[in-house]
């Protein structure tokens, strides 16, 4: 069996085989974006940061900013915008690390 893996994708790996953890088509991402930065959230939901400005399910959004998706109700919201935080217009996250707040 083989994966297709856009650059929109992200996978994982367990030491043996990848699987697809989330397919950025499949979640309404546009075509032309990539996956720049990631993390996964206790409670399923995926942070995702993208390479450049784009529009996802009616949310306008920059490449400094991150998106919350909900794989299981196939939901986004807006996360974190960068430029309310200081981060200069066209600059670009390129990791991500977060947790739930208690």
């Amino acid at each position: 069996m083989s994966l297709i893996v856009r650059p929109a994708d992200l996978v994982e790996f367990n030491g043996t085989t990848y699987t697809q953890l989330f397919s950025g088509s499949a979640s309404g991402v546009p075509a032309g974006l990539n996956l720049d930065a990631a993390a996964m959230l206790a409670n399923g939901h995926f942070l995702l940061g993208f390479n450049a400005p784009g529009t996802i399910a009616a949310i306008n959004f920059g490449s400094n900013d991150v998106l919350e998706y909900d794989p299981v109700h196939a939901a986004w919201s807006l996360a974190y915008q960068g430029t309310v935080h200081g981060w200069p217009d066209g600059s670009d996250i390129q990791a991500l690390s977060a947790q739930i707040a208690p």
